[in-house]
């Protein structure tokens, strides 16, 4: 929500996300923070945890280049998922 605040009418029909949606959502390194305070409250290690996704889209092409393209650190147990489209 912070470089296009605005949500087009073509995306929210795409999507179903609401302007007020937007409006309220944490910033992506606020929210891959808060992941990984969560994280290391419960001693989860690289290797203790794996995310999941409906295929590679949301984390390699979507997540990963955010994080990389914004310099936020992503860590390289996210590299690596299980997905559940299979």
């Amino acid at each position: 929500p912070t470089e296009r605040p605005r949500l087009t009418d073509f995306c929210t029909e795409l999507t179903g996300i609401r302007q007020e949606t937007v409006d309220a959502a944490e910033t992506l390194t606020g929210v891959v923070e808060a992941f990984g305070a969560w994280l290391q409250e419960r001693n989860f290690e690289p290797g203790d945890y794996l995310l999941a996704a409906d295929g590679p889209w949301d984390l390699r092409k979507f997540l990963l280049a955010e994080c990389a393209r914004k310099g936020i650190p992503a860590p390289d147990a996210w590299r690596t998922w299980c997905d559940v489209s299979l």
